[in-house]
């Protein structure tokens, strides 16, 4: 019995090029169209597996057979090429990443507008990578449906590192105060907390209000609790917590 990729039994309607080796990927765009058997007939390259060329090369040449005979489109082979080549420009900005101090596999992480990433956050790829990150956080399908173009998805919110395709968001550091119409506002929300102008009593239980607000804050969790460690831990010794947000 003839051994079967994983792929045959999974994801028949895909193609996921991250199921397979850079080896089997270079094969594929060498051969798409081909039967198995024309493709393998001088043998094949090393780490290059008969399951893969079966699976993948199979489906496209009867993908292509029907198409000839019966005149049934499909998503077709620039597609596929297209599919291939898409994950190993992603994999080459992955390894970019990784020589600067970054994770193996950046889509594995959900990352916020501060560069800050979280593996397996809201959005993020598990174990095998789906998607690429364009610029703005925008997540774009490495696979394909056949029959059905890749689409692109919303980034999830999610290191010290900062992928490139993250412009990070300057965060504020100080509350905004006027004190002649006696307002405190938080920068991140615009939250306002009122006093009475030239009433220290007033002024400082409105500093209380606003202090609950940053700590309490469910938007943008993060960016309030930096503010308020910034306005209100200054100086402490008290390690400041790190707060990994996900949006919804």
């Amino acid at each position: 019995m003839s051994e079967r990729h994983p792929s045959t039994t999974t994801l028949t309607e895909y193609f996921e090029p991250s199921l397979y080796n850079r080896q089997e990927l270079t094969f594929f765009l060498d051969h798409l169209g081909e039967s198995p058997v024309a493709a393998s007939f001088k043998g094949l390259p090393k780490h290059v597996t008969k399951a893969a060329v079966d699976d993948v090369l199979g489906r496209i040449y009867t993908f292509e057979e029907i198409k000839r005979v019966h005149h049934v489109a499909w998503s077709g082979i620039d597609d596929v090429k297209e599919s291939i080549l898409r994950y190993l420009a992603w994999m080459e900005t992955c390894a970019r990443a990784r020589a600067q101090g970054g994770p193996q596999h950046l889509s594995t992480y959900a990352w916020d507008e501060n560069g800050r990433g979280v593996k397996g956050g809201e959005g993020a790829d598990g174990g095998t990578v789906l998607t690429a990150i364009l610029p703005g956080n925008k997540r774009v399908r490495l696979g394909i449906r056949i029959g059905t173009p890749a689409s692109t998805i919303d980034m999830g919110a999610g290191a010290d590192f900062i992928p490139d395709f993250v412009t990070p968001v300057a965060v504020p550091t100080a509350l905004v105060e006027d004190k002649t119409k006696g307002l405190i506002v938080c920068p991140v929300c615009d939250w306002t907390a009122n006093y009475t102008p030239n009433r220290r009593p007033t002024y400082t239980a409105a500093r209380g209000r606003m202090a609950k607000h940053l700590k309490q804050a469910t938007n943008k969790q993060a960016n309030h609790r930096r503010l308020y460690n910034s306005v209100f831990t200054s100086g402490r010794t008290a390690p400041i917590p790190v707060i990994r947000e996900r949006t919804a």
